[in-house]
């Protein structure tokens, strides 16, 4: 077993010592890291210990899964053209009452490979498509993916309004909300985000996908956001450090 030694929590330790070993070249890349349970063996912790330390390391694009396959290694070029940031949830999920969602409708029939890789383990998913407003002018297409057998279309009545739909489905679901994953990219407007922007199909538009992980960091939903360019502003205060932790620069 892999001795752990340093004053944080556990699942901080496991990631830090998998992330030593994926530097060093002990995981190649297209080929699999051991899986969770070989993993708690080695390091003694539970499996939601090794679930967070994984999902951090996902977070930060140095894994990666792949449904039903494994966790891998990202490519280092990929990860090294990446920027990682961390925020508070609870800013984001803040009520806002110039920001009104309304239920446009729901469909069975899910198509985008990126929202069902995502939201994979939640099996069969409904897409639930909602108009967002800011200060009653086209704001986003907010695209929800929930798992089919725990959707009920009693609920849609309740997602109108300043409340954040994810807020809803966690209480319907009964899973406490902890943490989500995010990742935006540039796209063009397909008909239906075409039509909720009020933009010719093909516009420039960001796209958002956001997981949303409960307390065990397994997803409760998945996003798909598709806004205007100019709405959207992404604001990160990057600090240089040296080896041993401290300020790069030191008077």
């Amino acid at each position: 077993m892999t001795a752990l030694h340093l004053n944080s929590p556990l699942y901080e330790q496991v990631r830090l010592d998998i992330l030593k070993r994926v530097r060093r070249g002990e995981f190649p890349l297209d080929a699999p890291i051991p899986n969770e349970a070989a993993l708690c063996k080695e390091y003694g912790v539970s499996r939601i210990t090794i679930r967070r330390a994984l999902g951090d390391l996902c977070t930060d694009d140095i894994l990666y899964r792949r449904q039903g396959i494994g966790t891998f290694v990202s490519d280092p070029v990929r990860t090294a053209q990446s920027i990682k940031l961390r925020g508070n949830l609870s800013d984001v999920l803040a009520d806002d009452p110039r920001l009104v969602f309304r239920l446009d409708g729901w469909t069975g029939d899910v198509t985008d490979p990126d929202a069902l890789d995502a939201a994979g383990e939640l099996g069969r998913v409904v897409r639930l498509d909602f108009e967002a407003t800011l200060k009653g002018e086209p704001f986003a297409l907010s695209q929800f993916h929930v798992s089919a057998d725990e959707f009920d279309p009693a609920l849609a009545d309740r997602l109108n309004g300043s409340r954040q739909p994810i807020l809803w489905i966690a209480e319907h679901v009964r899973r406490p909300l902890a943490s989500a994953h995010q990742v935006v990219t540039a796209a063009g407007a397909d008909a239906l985000a075409a039509r909720i922007l009020r933009l010719p199909e093909g516009a420039p538009i960001l796209r958002l996908r956001r997981s949303y992980l409960d307390t065990n960091g397994r997803v409760i939903a998945v996003t798909m956001g598709h806004f205007l360019p100019d709405h959207v502003e992404i604001v990160a205060t990057l600090q240089l450090f040296s080896a041993s932790g401290s300020h790069g620069h030191r008077g």
